[in-house]
């Protein structure tokens, strides 16, 4: 009768086991610190596992962690319009957790959701918001929207165009090593334009920076 009642705890102890260890596999991934979430997101999109990225980039976002929230909104942002991941494609939902990263202070998010709306070709356009969000992302001193933002004054898209405020942009940019920046004060200077004079020294300095990048 006692090793009967023995070997009952044991199966019993056994079957308590079992679940504790189908429940843990089942999820366990909600028990990951937000970082390990993220690592683990960042490394299935570089493999290409789109999927799986997916699902631990929304886990990480729900981390009460600022940094680590807005960059897995930003990467859900970029994964949702990305060409590689095309059964994931949905520039709804690009433009959806981007926004959420860019009204975080993420400036690359700000920058990402500018070209968005500007573009207007998978969203709908909207120039007054891709001003906003890309002057929020110059204004964060990130030299792609600097460069960006100097090419779209120089349009016009600000209405009249002040030559010195464009150059500055551009220079701004070049000035932190973007190597767009770089390229188009080069050119322009070698070139001129109808706002900017033609420059021969200032287009050398301009091209030797190019050579010192390389």
């Amino acid at each position: 009768m006692k090793k009967r009642s023995q070997l009952n705890r044991f199966i019993f102890l056994l079957f308590i086991l079992s679940v504790v260890a189908v429940f843990y596999a089942a999820f366990k991934d909600f028990f990951l610190q937000p970082a390990a979430q993220f690592e683990l997101a960042i490394k299935a999109d570089a493999d290409g596992q789109y999927k799986k990225a997916e699902k631990y980039y929304i886990l990480a976002s729900k981390s009460e962690t600022g940094e680590i929230k807005r960059l897995s909104f930003y990467y859900l942002g970029l994964l949702y319009k990305k060409k590689e991941a095309s059964l994931l494609k949905n520039y709804q939902k690009s433009e959806q957790y981007l926004k959420k990263s860019a009204d975080l202070g993420l400036k690359q998010a700000q920058y990402e959701l500018a070209l968005l709306y500007h573009a207007g070709d998978k969203v709908k356009e909207n120039n007054e918001k891709a001003l906003s969000y890309m002057k929020m992302a110059v204004d964060q001193n990130f030299a792609p929207a600097e460069y960006v933002w100097a090419v779209w004054l120089e349009r016009g898209y600000m209405g009249e165009v002040l030559t010195q405020e464009v150059l500055s942009y551009y220079e701004k940019a070049a000035n932190q090593g973007y190597l767009p920046a770089i390229k188009g004060l080069a050119l322009v200077y070698q070139m001129g334009s109808e706002h900017i004079q033609k420059d021969e020294q200032k287009a050398k300095y301009w091209y030797e920076r190019i050579l010192k990048q390389k």
